[in-house]
This record gives structure tokens, C-alpha cells and sequence, in this order.
């Protein structure tokens, strides 16, 4: 894959946040393309909260298009614009890692902004194909498997519920806030949780061990939209709905084998 042709870039390893287990099409894919673009607007102006804010605008253009999408060419331009969004998404971390300008701003409004983004897919799919309330309850089970895949990565690597901020300026506090109203409390419920299965299982150091996370890294966001693009290809995005399930019942399985091993 394309990751072969840049891992040993300098620039590339300086930009791109190591995970103890890599979501595969990322790192094979996204990650370099975002590389190649890093490379021209390095030294540039631009900053990372920008691509944020315009990759959202493509996902929501996709949605737009989705929704009004009856022939294959229409299909095919939903399939590059999420493909692209996701070249964008990684496109913001790596500039921001790169240029050593990460924020606590950036975090919360790239969070959001994916989970507005999401949302627009979802509705999108829920409307065109009269799914409405399956698109609703199918994007809350995805917004838990994308944050079972954050926190269950977290605690492999010895952390657990983030410590508060300190100095945030106004903005980065209503995005704080938002952030908890919407996804903060399911870090803290599933990390909760995840400590008294920890303690129910006699407190064993090797709980949460790097081969789960093959599982729930590869339910991330760029998979995701991969996998709607390619059934988008098709037409049969309304398929789409009930990934995030599958996604759950395979995090419900996990947690299972763990219990019983």
C-alpha cells in the first residue's frame, strides 16, 4: 500500500500519531494521501481548525447529494467526496502535530464537527429511504462504538477519564461543554465500566490486552465512511444503518470472551 512509500519520510513520522494498533485502511491509505497534501500546505498559513471546518462542509455536501443521488455518477462523487473527507481528517492532525500546534480546541471541534458530519449521513439515508427513526437510533449506536474504540484504547495505554482542562478560553469551554452533553458521558459510563469488569475479573494486569483493539480500532470513522462509499457505489447505502450494530455486537462479543477467557 502507500504507506510503504512514506513511513520512512521524516516529516511523515513527526506528523502522524502513533496508536498501539493502527485502523488498517488509515495508515495504508488515508494517512499518506494526507501526507502528500501535508507536504505542499506545510508552509503555508493554514490552520488545522480550517480543514476541520471544510471537511465537515464535504461530508454535509455528501449528504446533500446522497439524499438527491438517483444515477451512478452521483454515487460514485458521494464515494471520492467521503474518501476525501477522510484524506482531510487525518490531513488537520498531521499539520497540527507537524507544525506542534495542537490544541484543546482542535480536539473538541474535530470530535464534533465528525459527529455533525455523522449525523448529516445518517439523516440523509433515514430520509431518502424513509428509515427515520432506524437512522436515528442506528447513528447513537455508532457514536458508542466510535467511543468504545477511543476508550478502550485509552486504558491499554494506562489512562483513563481525562483530567480537566485548566485555562480554557470561552470558546474551548462551550465546546468542553458540548462535548460532554453529547460524548462525554459515554467515555465516563464506558470507562466506569470497564474498570469493574477490570476489578471483576480480579484486577489481572493484562485486561485489556493490544489483540482487542484490532477489533475496535478497525470500527473507526475513516472504515466507516469507507465502507458507506463503497454501498453508496451501489446504491444500497440504507444497508449502511446497520453497520453500527454489527459493530456493536462484535464490541458485545468482545467483551464476552474477555469475561470467559
Amino acid at each position: 500500500m502507500l504507506l510503504k512509500y512514506v513511513e520512512r519520510d521524516q516529516i511523515f513520522r513527526k506528523s502522524v500519531k502513533i496508536r498501539p494498533v493502527e485502523e488498517i485502511i488509515n495508515i495504508q491509505i488515508f494517512r499518506p494521501l494526507a501526507h502528500f497534501l501535508l507536504i505542499y500546505i506545510k508552509d503555508l498559513s493554514i490552520k488545522p481548525e480550517w480543514i476541520v471546518i471544510f471537511h465537515t462542509l464535504i461530508v454535509i455536501i455528501s449528504a446533500f447529494i446522497l439524499f438527491y443521488s438517483n444515477s451512478y455518477f452521483e454515487n460514485f462523487l458521494v464515494f471520492v467526496l467521503l474518501q476525501f473527507k477522510t484524506v482531510l481528517d487525518n490531513l488537520d492532525g498531521q499539520l497540527a502535530r507537524y507544525k506542534e500546534i495542537q490544541s484543546i480546541l482542535g480536539r473538541y471541534l474535530d470530535t464534533l464537527m465528525d459527529y455533525l458530519g455523522n449525523l448529516a449521513i445518517f439523516l440523509s439515508i433515514g430520509l431518502k429511504h424513509n428509515e427515520i427513526i432506524l437512522c436515528l437510533i442506528s447513528f447513537y449506536v455508532l457514536t458508542w462504538v466510535l467511543s468504545y474504540d477511543f476508550n478502550l484504547e485509552r486504558l491499554y495505554k494506562g489512562l483513563g477519564i481525562e483530567k480537566e482542562y485548566q485555562k480554557l478560553n470561552a470558546l474551548e469551554r462551550f465546546l468542553k461543554l458540548l462535548y460532554d452533553f453529547l460524548l462525554g458521558y459515554q467515555d465516563y459510563l464506558i470507562i466506569v465500566f470497564e474498570r469493574f469488569l477490570w476489578v471483576k475479573k480480579g484486577r489481572k494486569d493484562d485486561f485489556w490486552k493490544r489483540e482487542y483493539l484490532y477489533f475496535t480500532a478497525n470500527m473507526g470513522l475513516s472504515t466507516q465512511l469507507f465502507v458507506l462509499g463503497v454501498f453508496t457505489l451501489f446504491g444500497l447505502e440504507k444497508f449502511y444503518l446497520y453497520l453500527p450494530f454489527f459493530c456493536a455486537f462484535i464490541i458485545i462479543m468482545l467483551i464476552i470472551y474477555r469475561l470467559l477467557r
